[in-house]
This record gives structure tokens, sequence and C-alpha cells, in this order.
């Protein structure tokens, strides 16, 4: 009887202990739309991806007070969030731990209303070797685009202006270096700060 009542003990311990691990390492959740706004696009991406990702609300849109299952492979917890609204505005969060939250609530608060201005960028590379790449979006752009250097490449020491048009202040910057490493800066504001200086893991 004793062995018998061990037994159980141990396989319903087991069990628990099972089902907890389970659900520390799962990390789908609910986005849930509580910003007073139509969420019109919405993409998530491991922190270890360098792009967003498809809109996963396809050609639907979630209306306040409304909520989206999100539904992830196992494998990964942290993500980045990223939400546009209709009309403009977004909202981002980076390095989110998705396993340890069922809800990622978005509030009014919580909005990132877009700048207006003109902006300017100009590369400063203080790195001992060429940048081979340059990549500036506005940040409601869900991908790269084109390389601004072309054929040419920004030499160690040098310095280069590109011309952006004017509206949002906003930018996401990435440059490749000739060693095929690279460097991201995000929501750099161009309008009051725009010159950017990069060197190798900076």
């Amino acid at each position: 009887m004793f062995r018998r009542a061990l037994a159980a003990l141990f396989i319903g311990t087991f069990a628990v202990l099972g089902t907890s691990a389970m659900a520390q390492d799962n990390p789908s959740y609910n986005l849930v739309n509580n910003s007073g706004r139509v969420i019109e696009t919405f993409r998530t991406s491991p922190v270890s991806d360098n792009e967003w990702g498809e809109d996963r609300l396809g050609s639907r849109v979630l209306a306040s007070g409304q909520r989206f299952a999100v539904r992830l492979p196992r494998g990964e917890c942290e993500y980045d969030i990223r939400v546009t609204f209709q009309g403009g505005g977004r909202y981002e969060r980076r390095e989110v731990n998705v396993c340890e939250t069922a809800d990622v609530v978005i509030g009014p608060d919580d909005i990132i209303e877009p700048q207006q201005g003109s902006p300017s960028l100009r590369i400063r590379n203080t790195s001992r070797q060429a940048i081979n790449e340059v990549y500036a979006t506005t940040t409601d752009v869900d991908n790269w685009g084109n390389d601004r250097l072309g054929r040419s490449v920004l030499a160690a020491g040098q310095s280069r202006t590109f011309s952006l048009p004017q509206g949002s202040c906003e930018y996401d910057i990435r440059v490749v270096f000739a060693d095929g490493s690279d460097t991201e800066r995000r929501e750099v504001d161009l309008c009051n700060n725009s010159e950017q200086t990069f060197r190798e893991g900076n």
C-alpha cells in the first residue's frame, strides 16, 4: 500500500512539473487591442531575426476591444513586436519574453505618433574597413529597401550625406561592412540627429 501511494505521489509530481515546464516554454499569447484605434498590421519575429516578417493579420484588421491569438512555434521565447494603426502611429516592443505572458495589451498611451519634419542623413565611417552597404527606411516600412550606396562604397574615415524626402523624422538605419558584419539602429530621429557615426561593433 505504501509503495503504491509513493508511486502515485511521484507520478503526480512529475506530471505537474512537466506541465509547468511546458507552460514556461510556450511562446503563444494573445495580442489585446485596448488602444482606441484600429490595428492595421501586426508583425512579430524572434530577436535573432533582422526582419519583421509577414503581417500576421493578413487581410484583416483588429478593432479596439478585440484580441488576436498569436500562435508561435516552441523553441524561442524572446520576440520583437510591431503594430501599425489606421491613420498613422505605431507600437513597438523589443525583447519581450512571450513565454512569461498570456496577453500583450496595447493601450492608448503605448502609441508612438509619427513625427513630421525635414530629415537628413550623414554617415561617418570611423572604422578600419569600408562600409559596403547603407540602408535607411522610415520606421513604418517593413523591409530595408535598396542599398543607398549603390555600386560605390564608403571607405574608412570618409563621410557621405544622403538625401531623404520631407515627412517622417524617424528612421531605421543599417550599414554592412566589408567583412560582412552589420550594425542596425532603430527609431533614429534624423530631424534632430542627422549625423550618424559607425564603426565595427557599434
